[in-house]
């Protein structure tokens, strides 16, 4: 009886790409754009690149995201989507983040997966020769805010079920000058690569973009929420659930965030209300980093709690000295 290794008949190894995509541990078939990229992010371990994604597909079960699930966020203030079918000048496709995901972890973790599911699909439709994407946030936006326990845990599940994400391109438009602080304080917690994809712009400093940008930033593109979700309902054969599921959480105070952008010196009461929200937040952060550890996932915790809130706790504090 003989014993086949992951060798052919003429003596040649199986690529790393065939072997992962016949790998009996997968759930389902997966793309090869998205096996390509799993192995890219495991240095070609077919074994590493094996187990994480079939630990994804497992989780992706689990959680099994669908329009349904997304739309009453689509709805409302703050939401993240692909905008299909635009894409950059590359070709990749555009994500529009129009301020931050928001609700419960479990609801945050559906959308962000939505969203990545479907670049996944844009990429591979178009022929992309790989997994990337340029999202567009609107900082101006109620929904943008210090990162929450919800943002913190669906960072830590993008960072391991879709490492390609930091990838692409992330454009903040509308930045006050103390969140770009922020961002500046992130350098060290960051690779060159990953800090490099981050961008800073003004409306009118987009470009050929704006034409692919919805109502909400300013654009003037075709694509609205109710059109995607009545054409996504319709291609997935699903009934979509009416409703609004409405932000509720803190919201920043962009006018003090501009006028200390302009070097004026906050209102004591401004400032120690700044402060009050800080504290929410780092408390928020530090509770979902104790759960996290005990998933052995406090790495990234810490970086986003080093690198975002600590700086804008010095500059918003300073009422306590």
């Amino acid at each position: 009886m003989f014993v086949v290794s992951a060798a052919s008949s003429s003596g040649l190894a199986t690529p790393p790409l065939e072997r992962l995509l016949a790998s009996p541990q997968l759930l389902r078939p997966v793309s090869k754009l998205e096996a390509q990229a799993w192995l890219d992010w495991s240095d070609d371990s077919v074994e590493k690149a094996e187990e994480a994604l079939a630990s994804k597909q497992a989780w992706l079960e689990d959680i099994a995201p669908s329009i349904d699930d997304v739309a009453p966020v689509y709805r409302s203030e703050g939401w993240v989507a692909a905008l299909e079918p635009y894409a950059d000048a590359n070709g990749d496709p555009l994500v529009f983040s129009n301020g931050m995901p928001h609700g419960s972890r479990e609801s945050v973790a559906r959308q962000v997966s939505y969203c990545h599911e479907r670049v996944i699909q844009r990429c591979v439709e178009t022929d992309r020769p790989a997994l990337r994407a340029t999202t567009i946030v609107n900082v101006r936006s109620p929904t943008f805010r210090f990162p929450d326990a919800a943002c913190i845990a669906a960072i830590v599940a993008q960072a391991k079920r879709y490492p390609w994400s930091s990838a692409g391109t992330t454009v903040f438009v509308g930045c006050p000058r103390p969140v770009t602080w922020a961002f500046e304080k992130l350098r060290p917690f960051l690779s060159k690569a990953q800090y490099d994809s981050i961008a800073f712009a003004e409306v009118d400093e987009l470009g050929a973009l704006a034409s692919t940008l919805p109502a909400e930033l300013g654009g003037d593109a075709a694509w609205t929420v109710d059109a995607y979700i009545a054409e996504r309902a319709a291609a997935e054969g699903v009934d979509v659930t009416p409703g609004v599921a409405r932000y509720r959480g803190p919201r920043l105070n962009f006018a003090m965030l501009d006028r200390v952008g302009k070097d004026a010196a906050p209102d004591a009461a401004t400032e120690a209300a700044m402060s009050v929200e800080v504290d929410e937040t780092a408390a928020a952060v530090e509770a979902a980093e104790a759960e996290a550890e005990e998933a052995d996932e406090p790495g990234r915790i810490r970086r986003v709690w080093s690198g975002v809130v600590t700086p804008v706790r010095r500059v918003f504090a300073r009422d306590k000295k």
